[in-house]
């Protein structure tokens, strides 16, 4: 009896321990910049439900195809409230 009690408490405390790791489903995920290290140093919600980025882009490809200088500090990039890049 004494055996079966601690095989039910220990699958308990393994049951209990794996619900608490679940991880959230992924709801929406994109990918913006370059191959490189991008950082967002700033960034605003608009009045229309967009967002407005100051991004430090490390690299030419990706996004930043087509700039010309990265030795600007931040490039702003807007989003609408999709997160698709209106410019």
């Amino acid at each position: 009896m004494l055996k079966f009690k601690f095989i039910a408490i220990c699958f308990t405390i393994i049951v209990l321990m794996t619900k608490s790791y679940d991880q959230p489903s992924i709801a929406w995920q994109r990918c913006y910049g370059t191959t490189y290290d991008d950082v967002i140093t700033d960034a605003i919600i608009t009045t229309d439900g967009g967002v407005l980025a100051a991004v430090d882009y490390s690299g030419y490809d990706g996004d930043a195809v087509g700039l010309s200088d990265l030795s600007m500090p931040a490039t702003l990039m807007k989003f609408d409230s999709l997160f698709n890049i209106q410019w």
